[in-house]
């Protein structure tokens, strides 16, 4: 078991497919935070036509946004809300909090989901999920929708919350990549303790891999590239070898599922 110490650092480490800031990654928190703070991940039950996602599935929980401070504990709450959990999930995301998508992974793997990448288009709106269309999704817990996985993606952090789930489902056409991690400090928190290096933060990466039955190669993949170059491999190759599940059964914990990060 990794210690709370941690867990609570590798929280502050930022995954996401923006192009890199030319100015070093800690005087550029504020604009990676504001993103995330104003596309903040979003759960909800999509309904679409027999076989819309998949031989015998019409129903499925569409996850759309950044990977927010809060999202592993809104994921569990949601699933554990409804009246089945078998649903499919499909992301749509371009990274955000490493610590919350490991705590994704871990409901995904508690639940035993299959979890895919593709955009899900609520009935309404039109051309994407822009602000007023997160808007109305918001409304209401299930919507009419269709799914495609053309231009769909799963970049940065998004990749290691696939990996957690029991089956994972990545279309050709889908986009999958991750890049080396970026570690700003939050604006305005005071220091506590030492921060942890990039490669103390891929080391506890490759263990969750591990423990996920996942080849741990995706972690040494992750330093080869820029958040830019990650964006523009549709699909990764290397990313997606990885992704392909080593063995069976169910992991030991190796996050504390319920630990969350803050930016305050």
């Amino acid at each position: 078991m990794i210690a709370l110490r941690q867990v609570l650092l590798i929280c502050a480490a930022v995954l996401t497919a923006a192009p890199a800031p030319a100015a070093p990654a800690r005087q550029q928190a504020p604009d990676i935070y504001a993103s995330i703070r104003r596309q903040p991940m979003i759960f909800y039950v999509a309904k679409g036509q027999p076989g819309a996602c998949g031989p015998n599935c019409s129903e499925w929980i569409a996850a759309e946004g950044m990977i927010d401070p809060d999202a592993g504990k809104r994921l569990r709450d949601f699933v554990g809300s409804l009246p089945r959990r078998d649903l499919p999930i499909f992301f749509n995301s371009t990274g955000g909090l490493a610590g919350q998508a490991v705590s994704l992974g871990e409901a995904m793997r508690e639940y035993r989901m299959t979890a895919g990448v593709g955009r899900t288009m609520p009935e309404g709106c039109r051309g994407g999920v822009d602000d007023a269309c997160r808007r109305m999704i918001q409304s209401k817990r299930e919507h009419k929708a269709r799914l495609t996985t053309g231009n769909a993606r799963c970049l940065s952090a998004c990749v290691y919350a696939l990996v957690g789930a029991s089956v994972r489902r990545v279309a050709r056409d889908a986009q999958l990549g991750v890049h080396t991690l970026r570690m700003p400090a939050h604006v305005g928190a005071a220091p506590q303790g030492p921060q942890m290096s990039v490669a103390e933060a891929h080391h506890l990466l490759k263990r969750y891999m591990i423990e996920m039955g996942v080849d741990p190669a995706l972690i040494d993949v992750a330093p080869t590239a820029s958040a830019s170059s990650a964006a523009r491999r549709s699909p990764a190759s290397a990313s997606r070898r990885a992704t392909a599940t080593r063995r069976r059964g169910r992991p030991t914990r190796m996050f504390r599922s319920d630990t969350t990060c803050s930016n305050r």
